[in-house]
């Protein structure tokens, strides 16, 4: 054979065996590249929040007030007082300490009315909006 036919006869092994391992996937215990896989650090895991258990009544306002235990809520022009001495979870984009709270938030609060409210679990800024909204636009066609 000559030295060009043993080339081609290389190429073409090694085109069948790409066709193979795209075919049915590299061997076991390689990556796509047919490497040995390589490990990575392991990432902490993040604390999941608890199943979601609706209390009996809910609220939502803006924090104006930050107070021992809890917050003073403006909701509907109405000042309430929140405790979060029961609070089970805090959403802030994932799942934060219910110190992560501040003046200006705009919160979902889900618990038990009474003074003070006393919170199970609060969303933060859901669906707000950090933003100027200069011009509407218009979609009438």
């Amino acid at each position: 054979m000559s030295r060009h036919g043993a080339t081609v006869d290389r190429f073409i092994a090694r085109q069948a065996l790409a066709a193979v391992i795209v075919a049915f996937g590299p061997p076991a215990g390689a990556n796509s590249l047919g490497e040995a896989p390589r490990t990575a650090p392991p990432f902490p895991r993040r604390q999941i929040a608890r199943e979601f258990h609706s209390g009996p009544s809910s609220l939502s306002g803006r924090v104006v007030r930050l107070i021992p235990g809890g917050v003073v809520v403006d909701s509907a022009g109405r000042e309430i007082e929140v405790s979060f001495s029961r609070i089970v979870d805090v959403r802030k984009e994932t799942s934060v300490a219910a110190s992560a709270i501040e003046v200006g938030n705009d919160l979902f609060i889900n618990g038990t009315d009474g003074p003070p409210f006393v919170t199970k679990y609060v969303s933060a800024n859901v669906c707000r909006i950090d933003g100027v909204i200069r011009a509407p636009r218009s979609h009438s066609g």
